[in-house]
C-alpha cells in the first residue's frame, strides 16, 4: 500500500566537510516494496535532477550507493524504506561521513584508498585454481566492496588523518594470518603503532559492514598478538630476575615448571615448547654452597 513519505536530504557542492543545508521531498511509493535507493532515484527523475548520489549493481556488490539513513551508515539499495521509516518522521539521507563531500551525497574515496595502498591493498588476489589440478589463473575479490561505511562509523577516523582506518586493519590482519608473499614485517611495523591498531578503543562503531567483516576482532586480535610479543621479549630479557625469583620460591617453581598446564600455559604465552626440559632452581647459590665446601690444602688452579 501506497504511503507518503518524506525524504530530507543533505546538501553541499565543492569539497565541503558538512552539509550546507537539507531539502526535503515527498514520494508515493509502498514503503514495503521500495529501497532508499528507490526512492532517491524517483526523487532525482521527478522532483530535481540537480541532486547528486552514486549508484550501480543494485544488490550489495559495489558498495557505491553507501549513506547515512537516520544517522547510521546504510547500503541504500538493498535496504527497504520499512526498515527504517517510523511511519511519521522525514528519512534523513546523508553523505558518509569523515570523507571530503564531492556533491550532496557523493563523497571523495581518496583517503580510503590511501590507507588500502599502505597495506598492500590486498582486495584482489590471485584465486586458487578453480578445478583441482587446474592451470587457469583467475582474480578473487575480497570481501570488502570499498563502500566506506566502517571509515564514516568511526569515531577515531574524525580525530586521526593519520589513523589506518577499520578497513585497512582488516586487511592488514588478512595478511599477517595469510601473507601470500606480502612484506609481513612492514605489514606488522605499520600496524603495531599509536596510528594502527593502538588507536582503536574497541567501540565497535565500525560493526556496520554489509559483508559482515568483523574489523573489531581483527584489531584485538592483532593486539594481542603484538601484546604478546612485547612480553616474551620483556620477560625473556629479564633472565637474571627470573632466575632469582624462581630460586627464591624453590621448590613451589620446580614443582610448577613441572605441572602439565603451567607448561601449557608457556608455550601460549611465550613459546616455550611444552616438551622442554628445564634446569631445577636452587636456593642456594654457587657463592652458598662454594664457600661452604671443605677446601682441599693442595695447590688449585684458577
Amino acid at each position: 500500500m501506497n504511503k507518503k513519505i518524506a525524504y530530507r536530504i543533505a546538501r553541499a557542492k565543492g569539497g565541503a566537510r558538512a552539509p550546507s543545508h537539507y531539502d526535503t521531498f515527498t514520494i508515493d511509493v509502498d514503503p514495503s516494496r521500495t529501497t532508499i535507493l528507490d526512492g532517491i532515484q524517483k526523487i532525482w527523475a521527478e522532483q530535481d535532477t540537480t541532486l547528486t548520489f552514486r549508484h550501480a549493481c543494485h544488490h550489495a556488490s559495489c558498495g557505491s550507493c553507501a549513506v547515512r539513513v537516520n544517522g547510521v551508515e546504510k547500503l541504500p539499495c538493498v535496504v527497504y524504506i520499512s526498515e527504517v521509516w517510523d511511519g511519521t518522521s522525514p528519512l534523513v539521507i546523508e553523505p558518509l561521513r569523515n570523507l571530503p563531500i564531492v556533491s550532496d551525497l557523493v563523497v571523495d574515496p581518496t583517503p580510503f584508498f590511501d590507507q588500502m595502498r599502505r597495506v598492500g591493498l590486498p582486495i584482489i588476489c590471485t584465486s586458487e585454481p578453480l578445478v583441482s589440478g587446474g592451470s587457469q589463473e583467475a582474480n578473487r575479490f575480497e570481501n570488502c566492496i570499498e563502500c566506506l561505511v566502517c571509515l564514516s562509523a568511526c569515531p577515531v577516523v574524525a580525530s586521526d588523518p593519520r589513523y589506518l582506518g577499520p578497513a585497512a586493519l582488516a586487511a592488514a590482519h588478512r595478511i599477517i594470518v595469510e601473507p601470500r608473499g606480502a612484506d609481513l614485517l612492514f605489514i606488522q611495523q605499520l600496524v603495531d603503532d599509536d596510528h594502527g591498531c593502538w588507536r582503536c578503543f574497541y567501540c565497535q562503531l565500525c560493526n556496520v559492514c554489509p559483508m559482515n567483516i568483523d574489523s573489531p576482532r581483527a584489531v584485538v586480535e592483532m593486539k594481542e598478538r603484538f601484546s604478546r610479543g612485547k612480553l616474551v621479549n620483556l620477560l625473556l630479557s629479564q633472565a637474571d630476575l627470573m632466575t632469582r625469583m624462581g630460586s627464591r620460591t624453590d621448590p613451589v617453581s620446580n614443582v610448577l615448571l613441572n605441572f602439565p598446564l603451567a607448561r601449557a600455559f608457556l608455550e601460549r604465552t611465550l613459546g616455550i615448547d611444552r616438551r622442554r626440559n628445564f634446569p631445577k632452581f636452587q636456593r642456594q647459590t654457587f657463592r652458598q654452597w662454594f664457600s661452604r665446601r671443605t677446601h682441599s690444602r693442595g695447590p688449585g688452579l684458577f
